[in-house]
């Protein structure tokens, strides 16, 4: 499987991709993400992370290590 990622400007109700002329499979799924515009670059790729981690702490609910269940089970 070959996977083509672009980003394009939208500027009317149609988008053209051009496919590569070493791409032979028969047929092929096309999945439009729209993107929020952000004028400000990503400075720490981990915040989203963190902002994640906060939001299952809030929750109150306990969730484990994986890692250290995975540790504890190779031990068995």
């Amino acid at each position: 499987m070959q996977a083509l990622r672009e980003i394009h400007n939208v500027t009317s109700d149609t988008l053209t991709i051009k496919i590569p002329p070493n791409v032979s499979y028969p047929k092929a799924e096309v999945i439009v993400l729209f993107l929020e515009d952000k004028d400000e670059p990503q400075t720490d790729p981990w915040k989203a992370t963190h902002q994640f981690r906060k939001k299952l702490e809030q929750s109150g609910r306990i969730f484990s290590d994986s890692v250290e269940l995975i540790r504890k089970d190779r031990k068995r």
